[in-house]
C-alpha cells in the first residue's frame, strides 16, 4: 500500500485497503509493506485490526525525517504483529519474507 505524499490516511481508506487485499489473503497471514514517504497524518485507528485480515508482519518504509518520526508513531501503537521501519525498500522486503518464513532475525531495534 503507498500512501501519496501530501496526503492523510483516515480510518476510511484503510478500510479501502484491507477490501482491496481480502480476497488474495484467504484468511492466510500476510505481510505489508507501508510506504510513507511524504505522508502528512496517519489516524491510529488506520491500523486497527479489525480481524478480517491476519497480520504477519509490518514493514514501514520511508526516507526522510518526517517519514521516521509518522513512522515512529506507528510503532508505539500496540500492534498485532511484528513491526519495523526501513529505508531501503530491498531490506524491508527481505525482513518481510523471514517474518513470513518463521525465520525472524534479532532485530537491533524497530527503528533503524
Amino acid at each position: 500500500m503507498t500512501i501519496h505524499p501530501g496526503s492523510t490516511l483516515d480510518e476510511d481508506d484503510a478500510e479501502a485497503a484491507r477490501c482491496a487485499v481480502r480476497p488474495f489473503t484467504r484468511g492466510r497471514p500476510v505481510g505489508f509493506l507501508l510506504i510513507v514517504s511524504g505522508t502528512t497524518f496517519i489516524h491510529p485507528a488506520a491500523i486497527r485490526d479489525d480481524g478480517t485480515i491476519v497480520p504477519a508482519a509490518l514493514a514501514i518504509l520511508g526516507r526522510t525525517p518526517v517519514d521516521k518520526v509518522l513512522a515512529y508513531r506507528l510503532l508505539r501503537l500496540q500492534l498485532p504483529c511484528p513491526a519495523r521501519y526501513f529505508t531501503d525498500e530491498d531490506d524491508a522486503a527481505e525482513w518481510l519474507e523471514k517474518q513470513l518464513a518463521g525465520r525472524p532475525d534479532d532485530p537491533p531495534s524497530p527503528m533503524e
